[in-house]
């Protein structure tokens, strides 16, 4: 009897810790990447709208998109929600300025609306967004987030576009005066030496901006500083060098006020910057990605010889992963499939999208199609462009 009770004693321990185990197993399951709670948003707007990046049902967007997000983030959300189709419009805008300028290099930005189970996530078809089956459920990261949960060079990229796209796009919507609960800065800044002016007093309210997007991206990462401090201060100082990037990079812009074009009063705004250089500006930084260790509670360069990291530098923890292999858990879809450039001459540089680079050496093969596209193109008046449908053909180098 006293082995039998021993028994069903360890037995029953057994059972809890099993219980437990995978509780724990769901709880981190469970938690939602930001690309994959960002994609999901915007598929209710896709799907919900004809304009991907406006909600315009209130009740949709209080409801369906605030439940969405994290629970830090869902005051923000109800208490600024007509600002949600902003953010996820500089999302939206950050995804596609990390893929043009990595279009040619091995890692390319793809995956952001991708699971483990190469399910899209933007499909507009009700089937698709109702037909879940129950392991793809459990899947709540996608292959961008695997690479935030390493805090890799890549993750540090893909941070900055998208706290700087989130920052760019609720300035400018407050600007415009979209929304009550924001509008222009009229704050009188110094006026250059170089020039005598007056504030016109509707400059674009960067200011709101940026701190809308520290609030609202920053709150995740202050959740996970309770298990990840060192991957919690990596990332929300990534999120900081991308909102940096738009501050610093505002331009001021100035109009001419007299009779017959003279220039007799001039006013001048600070006006935002167009994206497309605040993605060359952070391709850059990112070419000087400073690796960092976590001591003693802070963040500090891993080598000695590197100085003290600025609030303009992107950093790191982790290495990047091997692109060349589809990995979902290391965050990489590999160059499989991939168009390379075979056509450079023997006397030019090999390009980084070079079949021998991107292709991993594993070689590739010719792919011939023919596609259509508009030619002879002709203005009517009035007001429209008339094309004629041209085939053209079409031939590609595709990694194997």
């Amino acid at each position: 009897m006293h082995y039998i009770w021993i028994f069903n004693q360890s037995f029953g321990m057994f059972i809890v810790l099993i219980i437990i185990l995978t509780m724990n197993f769901r709880m981190c399951r469970s938690s939602k990447g930001l690309v994959f709670t960002m994609s999901q948003i915007h598929k209710i707007g896709y799907k919900d709208s004809d304009n991907q990046n406006q909600f315009t049902n209130q009740y949709l967007a209080n409801t369906k998109i605030c439940k969405k997000v994290l629970k830090k983030q869902r005051p923000l959300c109800k208490e600024h929600y007509p600002l949600m189709p902003s953010v996820i419009s500089g999302f939206v805008l950050g995804i596609s300025e990390c893929q043009h300028q990595f279009s040619n290099d091995m890692w390319n930005c793809q995956g952001h609306n991708r699971t483990v189970n190469y399910r899209p996530l933007f499909e507009k078809s009700d089937e698709t967004v109702t037909k879940f089956n129950k392991s793809s459920r459990r899947i709540k990261d996608t292959y961008l987030d695997r690479l935030i949960a390493k805090s890799t060079p890549e993750s540090a990229y893909i941070l900055a576009i998208i706290s700087a796209g989130v920052s760019h796009q609720v300035t400018k919507a407050c600007s415009q005066g979209i929304h009550n609960s924001c509008g222009c800065d009229r704050t009188v800044y110094d006026t250059p030496r170089e020039g005598k002016f007056t504030w016109s007093g509707c400059s674009h309210n960067i200011h709101f901006g940026a701190a809308f997007a520290r609030t609202f991206l920053d709150a995740r990462e202050k959740k996970r500083s309770e298990k990840q401090p060192y991957t919690a201060l990596t990332n929300m100082h990534n999120n900081h060098v991308g909102r940096q990037s738009i501050i610093n990079k505002m331009k001021i812009k100035c109009k001419c006020h007299g009779v017959s074009g003279s220039c007799e009063i001039k006013t001048c705004s600070r006006n935002l910057p167009s994206f497309r250089l605040i993605g060359d500006f952070l391709k850059e930084r990112f070419k000087n990605i400073i690796q960092v260790d976590y001591i003693d509670g802070k963040l500090a360069p891993k080598y000695p010889s590197k100085e003290m990291f600025g609030e303009v530098e992107m950093i790191y923890l982790n290495d990047s992963p091997d692109h060349c292999n589809h990995d979902f858990i290391k965050g990489t879809l590999g160059t499989t499939g991939r168009i390379c450039n075979a056509t450079f001459k023997n006397n030019e540089p090999e390009p980084i999208n070079s079949c021998f680079k991107l292709c991993c050496q594993r070689g590739y093969h010719i792919k011939t199609y023919i596609r259509n596209e508009n030619c002879r193109c002709k203005f009517k008046w009035c007001c429209k462009v008339i094309c004629e449908s041209c085939k053209r053909k079409v031939i590609d180098a595709i990694c194997n």
